[in-house]
């Protein structure tokens, strides 16, 4: 309900420069105790308010328009309303099972039309997104090939809830971070093998126990597979470059721990009898492989063929063209959504994601102590610039 309100109402909005306000903005939503959980009427009885908070909304209605995202589309994709209301309130037994909750307590929640995924977030991930909300957009409107994870909106819920009980004690208030992203893997191909790579090589090795392509395999899993990405020098020269690119902008914003998310379709894989996936037998064929339960891809691997058909447009979901008048579709997403391999015998979906770790005491803390046990160059966690250093290597 809130996130309707919330595009609803800046779809409405004068068309104007931002300005630096723009970046602190947030605007407050009263939804009525009632609808917040439709599904559960005693729980509903205990909340006596719900606040929806939308920070930054024309920012954030910028970078949908520049990624060429219909409001009207993007209102239906992230609903139905109630779903909202469950995840705060502790009543996810209506969610379909396009949700799921990561190792770190997060949960996530993917559209069923596979365009979207909301993620909860920490009060320090907030935070910082919201410090670095003016360089993040900055960045992504000079950088049209970006491979940084698309933020499209930045939310809170806030309840207010009684105790169960007579005289239980005050209510309680919870506040609930998430944010709105596209979805990195919205493709109708099938994800053979997943890689969650770093730069790093301590601790960065999958049990063979784990061993499951719905399950993203690390840097020395990558190496002993000896995998590599097959795009000939000239595309490589360009990925690689953006690659630091983000990453250099990533350190100047205090931030480490990101990751590339790398999933590979092997075309060859399925033989030559490979349904074509825009027909309705693709369709089925690809829904029926789906897994939503991998934390570390954080993305579903296909999405309904009404969205694929926006996927491949010039100006979404690649880069923020139509606002810059760009024509080419960047080269990471230049085939059907991904890379081709220069022997075309496999396509390369990748993108940068967990961009919201900050170097703080904590972590220099954490580094300097494995840096006493393990060699310090290869522990994932590390200064900024050190970190975006290996990570480009």
């Amino acid at each position: 309900i809130g996130i309707r309100m919330a595009v609803g109402r800046s779809k409405h909005e004068m068309q104007r420069e931002l300005q630096p306000c723009d970046f602190w903005m947030k605007e407050k939503f009263s939804i009525v105790p009632r609808m917040a959980n439709v599904f559960d009427s005693t729980v509903s009885k205990r909340v006596t308010m719900t606040r929806f908070v939308d920070y930054a909304p024309m920012v954030f209605q910028r970078i949908r328009q520049s990624f060429g995202i219909n409001h009207d589309v993007y209102m239906r994709s992230v609903g139905p309303e109630q779903l909202l209301g469950n995840m705060v309130l502790g009543n996810l037994s209506s969610l379909s099972e396009l949700s799921s909750e990561g190792k770190s307590g997060a949960f996530f929640y993917y559209t069923a039309d596979g365009n979207y995924m909301l993620k909860t977030v920490t009060p320090k991930e907030y935070l910082l997104l919201k410090k670095m909300l003016k360089g993040y957009h900055d960045h992504i409107f000079s950088q049209p090939g970006t491979l940084l994870v698309r933020f499209l909106g930045l939310h809170c819920l806030s309840v207010r809830k009684t105790p169960k009980g007579i005289g239980c004690g005050k209510a309680s208030i919870k506040k609930l971070y998430f944010v709105v992203m596209a979805n990195m893997f919205n493709t109708p191909f099938e994800i053979h093998r997943r890689y969650d790579l770093k730069g790093s090589w301590i601790g960065r090795q999958t049990p063979p126990e784990k061993y499951d392509p719905s399950v993203a395999l690390k840097d020395v899993d990558f190496q002993n597979a000896n995998e590599c990405i097959r795009v000939g020098e000239e595309r490589k020269e360009i990925l690689v470059k953006q690659l630091e690119e983000d990453s250099n902008f990533l350190a100047s914003q205090g931030i480490i721990d990101y990751s590339v998310l790398l999933g590979i379709h092997e075309i060859s894989a399925s033989g030559s009898g490979e349904e074509d996936p825009h027909s309705i037998e693709g369709i089925r064929t690809s829904i029926s492989k789906l897994d939503w339960t991998s934390e570390s891809v954080g993305q579903p691997s296909i999405a309904p063929k009404e969205s694929t058909t926006s996927l491949w447009r010039p100006c979404m979901p690649g880069s923020p063209m139509s606002a810059m008048g760009h024509k080419e579709v960047p080269v990471p997403r230049r085939d059907n959504g991904g890379m081709l391999s220069s022997d075309k015998r496999s396509r390369y979906f990748l993108g940068v994601i967990d961009i919201l770790t900050p170097y703080d005491t904590m972590k220099i803390l954490e580094h300097r102590i494995k840096g006493l046990r393990w060699d310090s160059k290869g522990v994932s966690c590390c200064p900024p610039p050190m970190y975006a250093e290996r990570f480009n290597k």
